[in-house]
């Protein structure tokens, strides 16, 4: 995929290009905005290897927003690095942007202030919808506040006494040896690991 239009390093403007980087997050480029959409990435190696891309990779291309999905950590990772390193605009839910300021003083000390956006307001209700044509200089922005992992009861009708689990691929293993953790508190060679966003006429979601 080409990001630039020619040798000057310009974002193209006349498409939307989308990166894959790690589980659910992209790197984005609308109408020549450089945004990223979630900012985690999966076992966070100095080159790329497992993953195609690392952080510093990720702050080189100089996102202006990061749009989060949700704040589990394998979807909101790293978002308060990131907006420190490059002045980039964090856009979640309030508890998102608590989360993300927490991140940036974890970083860069506790003085450390980023810019971020609450399309929607803390304690808001599933269902509760924002829209916006501000944040990217119209390119139109929509937020959903949605339901994500929430414990649901039982459902009767089913048998739970013949659960599948699904059988991981040794060959991942095989090409990949264990490495670090993704986080401190990750074990080494970790494999484990709600805001629906819509850009223009296409809907993206963090799952």
């Amino acid at each position: 995929m080409r990001w630039r239009s020619d040798r000057t390093g310009a974002v193209r403007g006349d498409r939307v290009i989308l990166s894959w980087v790690s589980v659910a997050t992209l790197a984005a480029s609308i109408r020549g905005h450089v945004v990223l959409l979630d900012s985690y990435i999966h076992k966070r190696e100095d080159e790329p290897n497992y993953v195609p891309t690392t952080l510093d990779e990720l702050v080189a291309l100089d996102p202006s927003h990061v749009f989060i999905g949700h704040g589990h950590f394998d979807h909101a990772d790293t978002a308060g690095e990131i907006a420190v390193r490059t002045d980039a605009t964090v856009v979640d839910t309030g508890e998102h942007c608590a989360q993300a300021r927490e991140q940036a003083a974890a970083y860069s000390g506790p003085e450390t202030t980023i810019d971020c956006r609450s399309m929607v307001p803390e304690g808001a209700s599933p269902g509760f919808r924002a829209d916006s044509d501000r944040l990217l200089n119209g390119v139109g922005v929509s937020a959903i506040k949605h339901v994500h992992s929430a414990a649901e009861p039982p459902d009767p009708s089913r048998d739970a006494t013949n659960v599948v689990l699904p059988i991981p691929d040794p060959g991942s293993a095989l090409l990949y040896p264990p490495g670090p953790g993704a986080f401190a508190h990750s074990p080494e060679g970790d494999e484990g690991g709600s805001v629906l966003s819509r850009h223009g006429k296409s809907e993206l979601t963090g799952l």
